[in-house]
């Protein structure tokens, strides 16, 4: 026949000193397995045969989820004296009577749980190799406290409270407040966060905090383009949800520095919230460049120089003439400004930050002058045409250059 042990009594409360951080639930993305091995405490029980390996604490915000690993023993005998026995495990809250207070979690379909926690702790559903992890959804404050775990199986009725050097062996959960913000991606990406080309149409994503199997948030947007809001939620292999939704628009030029705000709010309206802002930085590349001078002969400024409007500008000269140049662009992000003759790039002497001088022309200054203007987005160039004439005996011969 098979050994009945009378439920554990919970002894005397130790405080146990610090060893490092309670585990914490936060940071983007997926669901947090706790596997912090040296924070467990393989808590051998009072009664040989009996082990417990749960993290000493763990932490998660309010609204999120988690998953606390938990992994047990008890004497194999139990099983051989109950072989007939389904094995079934629970988690109550400390303080509570097995007999009269119903479990927070439980894998025995006769046994309620407590309306705090239902639907939202779940104990695994395989205890084959001694499982007990718990998975927490929608953590609430009032979920704040600590736990026991419980096992019964046929004659076996245990409670997992402390072990043999009479240290706590339950788990203790904190719930701070939701302070995660949600995920925000931008497809195609452009570099800085909320780099946008005007005229390409874009997608913005916000993804909620924590991927949780619980209720699902409320994702919602505010700022332009909020109307064309669609939810992009998907579930994952493990079965948990990424709630997400999007935005597709095609920004334009007026758009730069608007703001876009996506909030998340679980057990809505009331519940927690939280929300992030992304400033949008719309640019385009380069217009074709403005070139602009001032043609001296003589120590005299004889011709303003000046064109927007032609790809290609042309200029007669004399040898002798002083040539100054100026090139800007309308862009953003501001383009860098360059200039070539021909193949060739001017040094820094003679052509910078869209200046460029010619001194004292002579017929080897005559070509094409091009104005580089180029930027993250693209690039753009407007040429001057330079002609200089020479004046030889009999007349003006022009040199039209290479």
């Amino acid at each position: 026949m098979g050994r009945a042990l009378p439920p554990q009594q919970d002894p005397e409360e130790w405080e146990l000193p610090p060893q490092g951080p309670p585990w914490i639930l936060g940071g983007p993305a997926t669901l947090r397995v706790l596997i912090l091995a040296l924070l467990w405490r393989g808590s051998l029980s009072q009664l040989p045969g009996f082990t417990l390996m749960v993290p000493r604490s763990v932490s998660v915000q309010d609204g999120l989820c988690i998953l606390v690993p938990c992994t047990f023993t008890y004497p194999a005998s139990y099983d051989t004296d109950n072989s007939w026995a389904r094995l079934y495990r629970y988690w109550y809250k400390d303080q509570a009577n097995v007999g009269q207070n119903l479990p927070m979690a439980s894998t025995d379909p006769s046994r309620g749980v407590s309306q705090e926690t239902q639907g939202r702790f779940q104990l695994v559903e395989n205890p084959a190799n001694g499982d007990c992890s718990l998975q927490i959804s929608d953590a609430r404050r009032t979920d704040a406290g600590r736990y026991f775990l419980r096992v019964e199986k046929g004659s076996l009725r245990y409670n997992y409270l402390s072990n043999s050097y009479g240290t706590d062996a339950k788990l203790a959960i904190s719930v701070p407040g939701l302070t995660e913000e949600p995920e925000i991606q931008i497809s195609p990406a452009r570099g800085l966060p909320g780099t946008l080309l005007a005229g390409e149409p874009v997608t913005v994503t916000c993804t909620a905090p924590g991927r949780c199997s619980g209720p699902p948030p409320r994702v919602t947007w505010t700022g332009p383009f909020s109307d064309t809001a669609r939810d992009v939620s998907a579930q994952l292999a493990n079965g948990t949800w990424a709630h997400s939704s999007a935005l597709s628009f095609t920004p334009g030029p007026g758009d730069h520095g608007k703001e876009l705000v996506c909030t998340v709010t679980y057990r809505p309206p009331q519940g927690p919230s939280t929300s992030r802002t992304v400033r949008l930085h719309v640019g385009y590349p380069p217009r074709t460049p403005n070139i602009t001078g001032t043609l001296t002969r003589n120590g005299h400024p004889v011709l303003e120089v000046s064109g927007a409007e032609d790809d290609v500008m042309s200029l007669e000269t004399w040898e002798g003439d002083s040539l100054s140049l100026g090139c800007e662009a309308g862009n953003r992000p501001e383009a860098a400004l360059s200039w070539v003759k021909g193949n060739e790039s001017l040094s820094p002497s003679q052509g910078w930050a869209g200046h460029l001088e010619l001194m004292n022309l002579s017929r080897g200054d005559a070509g094409e002058y091009r104005c580089w203007a180029k930027n993250p987005f693209g690039l753009a160039s407007r040429t001057l045409r330079v002609h200089v004439q020479s004046k030889a005996l009999g007349g003006a011969v022009p040199h039209r250059g290479p």
